[in-house]
């Protein structure tokens, strides 16, 4: 007879259990979801900060020289009164780079390339805080301080971003060496020939290809420097000997590194005299009246910043417990005066001023936070597996599902940025708001597109290199190469800038055909040339002011200055000579 209905077996089929394929480390909690929030919120940030033109444009103008021609510029090629002053391009690989993005993404390109340069610098920086302090909220307010301190620096693409990821990567690797401790003494022992054969090797190989892509190679070289003569004041001090200094292989590695890496450096198309140029290039005149050039000032540009963190340091120092070192002291003496000398060194010294205050904000943090290692002892790992497989145990309150909300703010991030809509297909931004309007006018630089103007044009040296990448042919008066430019060019500039007397028979004698001013930086030569009679106004709006000559220049016996000066002009970086930071 058949069973009937109610006498069906009552076993229970199991329940499939999921068992994660991952390290149990992949697993993620709610502290990682914050970071993870942060950092892409850092990303979109620097993604949409739109591209000031300072001296983006004219690294991107010779980059695209130097792939045309397949060598390096021997003189400007895009300022006719500079000619014959002799160029030492020290940024030549940056330039390559930007031109080459450029040509494969256009602008668009060059805007992800800063963010994502700007991202790894600082995720770099991370993670020396992290070996530094091992705590993700001291990491990521030291990444806050570095951002705080240097963010007149910050915001403007320019080869000194490369240059910022080289120092980054450098940082990383001397923390890895001084910080990195493994639990064990077996695992310190084998961790130690490894960690330094990458600073043997990666090191100097950094700093060839830093020296190639900006002048401030000399800013690593004199880190590593403070490291070595630190540790040997430290070992002698400890020691009370000096024959101790020659005896420590510490104080010898550090220093036969900074010889090495010194060496790589002259791995470049100039030789020595790459490194000469640089530290000469400081000295040029021409660069006295330009701000980032200029001393640092408490209620200036930056100068507030610096203040503050030199009050977090001594307060700092004060009730700190950890041993302040010479190195310490000597890395924060050599940037603080570089700072203070030139304001544009800020840049440097804030991931400096960071680095060196983590040891103590993790002491303050380990004192001050509450103890949770009985807390964290007394919670039982969450087990997960199947019947007959070994027990997967995830840490406390770590969660895949964070894991994947992490993995998908990241997605939307990307998703969000202009990377996203570059790979994606999304739609690009427009041009005012993916270039910098102050320093990249777009009016009238269509204007003079389409009524190009013939002879030598005076314009603002701001706007130099972004009218010669849209007015093709143009004849600027000044670029972003000042430092390129005879002295009595610069002078004769200034005057006309500031209508000084005798400026417009110094126009005459430039044989200057057409004026374009910029209505906000040059409001004395804008208002003077309103009653100019031997001009006539062909364009304005509401930033510019376009005038041509009624009439040919009315004296010709006196030809612009070229080769007079070029012995006595050291070349260099380009950099703006506007009342701001660029």
């Amino acid at each position: 007879m058949p069973a009937s209905l109610g006498s069906q077996p009552q076993s229970k089929a199991k329940e499939p259990v999921l068992t994660p394929k991952l390290p149990p480390h992949w697993a993620l909690g709610p502290a990682h979801l914050a970071i993870t929030a942060v950092w892409v919120m850092i990303f979109l940030l620097f993604s949409y900060l739109p591209l000031r033109s300072t001296d983006l444009w004219g690294h991107t103008l010779w980059g695209q020289w130097i792939l045309e021609h397949h060598q390096l510029p021997t003189e400007d090629p895009f300022a006719p009164l500079a000619a014959g002053m002799k160029v030492v391009d020290s940024a030549w690989l940056s330039q390559i780079i930007f031109a080459t993005v450029e040509r494969s993404f256009g602008p668009v390109g060059l805007s992800v390339l800063f963010s994502t340069t700007v991202l790894a610098t600082l995720l770099l920086l991370a993670r020396s805080f992290y070996l530094q302090s091992r705590s993700s909220l001291l990491m990521m307010l030291g990444v806050a301080l570095v951002l705080i301190v240097g963010w007149s620096r910050a915001t403007t693409l320019r080869p000194e971003n490369f240059a910022a990821l080289a120092f980054a990567i450098m940082i990383w690797f001397v923390t890895g060496s001084l910080f990195s401790t493994p639990p064990s003494n077996e695992a310190r022992e084998q961790a130690r020939p490894r960690s330094n054969l990458l600073l043997w090797l990666a090191l100097p190989a950094l700093f060839c290809a830093w020296a190639n892509l900006h002048g401030s190679y000399l800013v690593g070289l004199a880190f590593l420097g403070c490291i070595a003569l630190g540790t040997a004041i430290d070992v002698g001090w400890r020691e009370r000997s000096f024959g101790a200094l020659f005896k420590s292989a510490d104080v010898q590695r550090w220093v036969f590194l900074t010889e090495l890496c010194l060496l790589a450096t002259l791995i470049n198309p100039y030789g020595l005299e790459l490194l000469t140029y640089n530290l000469t290039f400081a000295a040029n005149p021409n660069l006295q009246n330009i701000i980032e050039w200029q001393p640092l000032v408490v209620l200036g540009i930056g100068g507030r910043e610096f203040a503050l963190s030199i009050v977090l340091l001594l307060i700092l120092w004060r009730v700190s417990r950890a041993p302040v070192s010479a190195t310490q002291v000597l890395l924060l003496a050599l940037f603080s005066f570089a700072a203070l000398k030139s304001l544009r060194m800020i840049g440097w010294y804030a991931p400096v001023f960071a680095w060196v205050v983590m040891p103590h904000l993790s002491d303050l943090w380990s004192r001050w936070r509450p103890s949770s290692a009985a807390s964290q002892a007394a919670v039982e790992p969450v087990a997960v597996a199947a019947e007959g497989e070994p027990a997967y145990q995830l840490p406390p309150g770590r969660s895949f599902h964070y894991t994947l909300i992490c993995g998908l703010l990241i997605w939307v991030g990307f998703a969000f940025s202009p990377a996203g809509n570059l790979l994606l297909g999304g739609k690009p931004r427009t041009d005012d708001k993916l270039f910098d309007k102050q320093s990249s006018p777009l009016k009238v630089a269509e204007y003079l597109a389409k009524n190009p103007p013939q002879g030598q044009v005076f314009q603002p040296q701001h706007w130099g290199d972004w009218l010669v990448l849209r007015v093709p042919g143009i004849q600027p008066f000044m670029t972003s190469n000042i430092h390129l430019a005879p002295e009595q060019v610069v002078a004769d500039y200034e005057r006309i800038a500031s209508a000084q007397p005798g400026w417009a028979r110094v126009l005459d004698r430039y044989h200057v055909t057409t004026l374009v001013l910029d209505k906000e930086a040059q409001p004395i030569i804008v208002q003077a040339m309103k009653q100019a009679t031997d001009w006539a106004l062909a364009y304005e709006d509401d930033q510019a002011v376009v005038y041509v000559r009624r009439q040919p220049a009315k004296s010709q016996d006196q030809k612009p200055p070229t080769e007079t000066s070029a012995e006595s002009l050291p070349g260099g970086e380009r950099p703006d000579t506007r009342g701001e930071m660029p």
